[in-house]
């Protein structure tokens, strides 16, 4: 797949980075994938601020 801008994530934050790579990777094929996977992204971001 390549390098990712997200690559800082994936050690701590395994999930997070599975999202946005997944959301980096389907940008211009698939926008609609690419937007489920960023909202994805955001709530469990939120839950972990939150938590």
């Amino acid at each position: 797949m390549g390098l990712s801008n997200f690559e800082f994530l994936e050690n701590e934050f395994p999930l997070l980075y599975n999202l946005a790579q997944s959301a980096e990777y389907n940008l211009h094929t698939d926008s609609t994938i690419t937007l489920i996977k960023l909202r994805q992204f955001a709530e469990h971001m939120s839950e972990l601020i939150f938590n």
